[in-house]
Formats: structure tokens, sequence, C-alpha cells
């Protein structure tokens, strides 16, 4: 946690130094690849673990981890001198000789992770990219720990860390242009589709509708041309049948009984909206509610807001960096953060008063406007 801490400082120093990006290539790896190896638990000075100016049988890398005399890991310094993807080509091409199992590109404020053994090209091989002029100093700092701790390569961690964060990379990819394609499909219904829908609505009705009207159906639920994957999502999760926005309560109704109600009481309600700090927002689901909190809490605190990491009652994580590590994660909006979303409406409120306190608020600053969940009507907790 400790080194963590030191290479996020040591990042947003970085991040603030206009140097960085003059650089040369020597200078580079001394003020920046060196720093970081050694901040890592690496001795810069033994030369069989830290190769410099290592040959991979077709051209040079900067540096070459090796542990028991094999390169597990390839980490090039380079500023470009051609195209980027004739740079990875041979980075990816060096791995597959030398049978590094990760590989690590720097041209100072630039940095790109591969995979070799996924296969493919490097943008299928592709862990991540990251900007340090973009890109949170903590968030950065959690992934080079993850990646390139010597600890890590010693255990194997580092390989199940790259294989975690090119699984997530490539169901991130996949879940943006799902929107896009469900609306080429609905523009111009497939004839399956057309007899899926059919078939399922006389099932339910008892009259087959004709053939137009599915079409007309699917056609008019069609995203709009050029809308943004989070836009399709909002109109999917928050609009109702007529197309206008749900009702968002000013603010939930205080009843006295607040402060003394215990999360248990929240077994078998409905929630309708939250207020934090008198910003209303209006949520459908207590998963919702968790997540959109989260959200709330990680704009406001982006410096510390991986404390939450630690948050720990003693039964299973409720955040992470590994999805895996949960039973149904949700990753919180512009962070490396995945949230546990397979709790029960009690534990929510935990999670909630948690944070609450974590972040140095007042329970009486967080509004829910809750129901029984057999006849929705509105209440108050916190």
């Amino acid at each position: 946690m400790k080194a963590v801490k030191k290479i996020a400082s040591v990042i947003a120093d970085w991040k603030s130094d206009p140097r960085l990006s003059r650089l040369e290539e020597p200078l580079l790896r001394q003020a920046v690849a060196l720093r970081l190896l050694s901040l890592l638990g690496w001795d810069i000075f033994n030369v069989e673990e830290v190769q410099p100016d290592y040959r991979t049988g077709g051209g040079t890398v900067a540096f070459a981890l090796c542990l028991d005399g094999l390169p597990r890991l390839l980490f090039d310094v380079r500023r470009e001198t051609g195209t980027l993807e004739a740079v990875h080509a041979a980075l990816l091409e060096g791995a597959a000789r030398t049978g590094a199992e990760l590989a690590l590109h720097t041209d100072g404020r630039r940095w790109w992770a591969f995979l070799p053994g996924a296969g493919g090209s490097a943008a299928e091989a592709l862990v991540f990219r990251r900007d340090l002029a973009q890109d949170p100093a903590d968030q950065l700092a959690a992934e080079f720990a993850a990646l390139l701790g010597r600890e890590q390569l010693v255990s194997g961690a580092f390989l199940a860390a790259a294989e975690q964060l090119h699984r997530e990379r490539r169901r991130a990819r996949v879940l943006e242009a799902l929107p896009a394609a469900w609306g080429r499909l609905l523009a111009a219904p497939d004839p399956r589709l057309v007899e899926l829908l059919t078939a399922a609505t006389e099932a339910s009705c008892g009259s087959a509708p004709k053939r137009a009207w599915v079409e007309e159906f699917l056609r008019g639920r069609a995203a709009p041309a050029g809308a943004r994957p989070a836009e399709i999502v909002f109109q999917r999760d928050f609009e109702g049948e007529t197309g206008r926005d749900p009702e968002v309560p000013s603010a939930a109704r205080d009843d006295g009984e607040i402060n003394r109600r215990k999360p248990e009481f929240f077994s078998g309600q409905t929630v309708r909206a939250f207020s934090l700090r008198g910003r209303t927002v209006a949520v459908q689901s207590w998963e919702e509610l968790l997540v959109r909190l989260c959200q709330e809490f990680a704009a406001a605190h982006p410096q510390d807001f991986e404390k939450v990491l630690w948050m720990n009652d003693g039964g299973p994580p409720r955040f992470s960096r590994y999805s895996d590590q949960l039973k149904i994660p949700e990753k919180i909006r512009k962070t490396a953060i995945y949230v546990e979303t397979r709790l029960a409406p009690e534990e929510i409120v935990r999670t909630a008063i948690d944070l609450l306190k974590s972040f140095g608020y007042g329970l009486d600053e967080l509004i829910l406007t809750t129901g029984p969940a057999e006849e929705p009507g509105r209440g108050a907790a916190g």
C-alpha cells in the first residue's frame, strides 16, 4: 500500500512536469522507467534481473525483467520513430521470440500494455492504454504495481492481473458496440426477430400481430442516430412508456424516525430516489441506488475514493479492483474500482452509511425515498 501511494505521488509529479514530453529516450529510461522499477521492488543495478538493451532476436527493447534467467516482461521506452502500429508489432514479435508473458511500451506520457498470449494483432492483445495527462494517478499506480511489481512477477500474479484487465477491456468494447448493433438490427428488422416477436405476442394475447405492426414496433425502439451508449442506457433504464422521464421527488419526507431505523427496516422496501446534500436522483432499484451513490462519492472525492477498497465488515468484499472477486460487479464510472451489487437492501443501506462515514458526511445528509414493495409509497430513511 505504501509503495502504491509513493508511486501515485511520483506520477502526480510527472503529470505537472512539462519536461517529460521533451526528454530523449536515454533520459526517459533513467527518469521514468528505472525510477518506477525501483519503487516496485526491483534492484535496478542487478543486470541479471533488470537487463538493459535486451536483444529479442529481431531488435532490442529498453529492458527485460528476468527471473531465473528467463525474460518474463519486456519493457520498451521509445519515442515514435515510425507508426505506433509498427512499434507495437515489433514489441509483440520480440515477446513471441523470447517467451515474455507481458509487454509494455511507453513514450513517457502514454503507456501501453500487451498480452502476447492473447494472439492476434496488437489491438487484440492490448491490455490497456493509459495517458499520464488524463488518467488518475492512483489508478495508474495500482495498475503499474499489479503488472510490474517484482513480487507480482515472482508469484505470477502479474499475469492474472493482465488477463483480468484484458478481459475487462474486451467486455467494455463489446458493451460499447452492442447499442449500435442493436439499433441497426431494429432499424432494419431481421425476419427471424420479427417471427420470434410475432410468436411471443400471439402466445401472450392469443392474436398474431401483422408483420408490418411488428416491424414498426421494432423500428420505433431503434437508438437515435449518433446516440452514445450512455444515452441509450439512460433511455432504457429511466424512460417510461410515454418517453417522459419518471417523476423525481423534490425531496424525501422526513417522518422523524430517520436516525432510529436500523438497516433491517429496509428489507422488503422499494426505493425510488435518493437525495445527497440536496441533490435528488431518481432510481429504479436498490442496486442502481448503490452504483449511483458510489458514482457521486467518486466524483466528489477522486483523490481518495480508493479508501473504499478497505471498507470491510468481516464479510465478503464489497469493493475491488478485480471484477472476478465479486459475484455481480458493476464498475464505478471514471474509476478502476468495482462494487458488489448482489446485496440485500439492508446491506446496501449499511454500505451507504459506511460511505457517508468514510468521507465525513453526516447521516442526515442522505435521504432515501422508499415504500413497501407490495404498495409503493413514500418514506424517508438514511
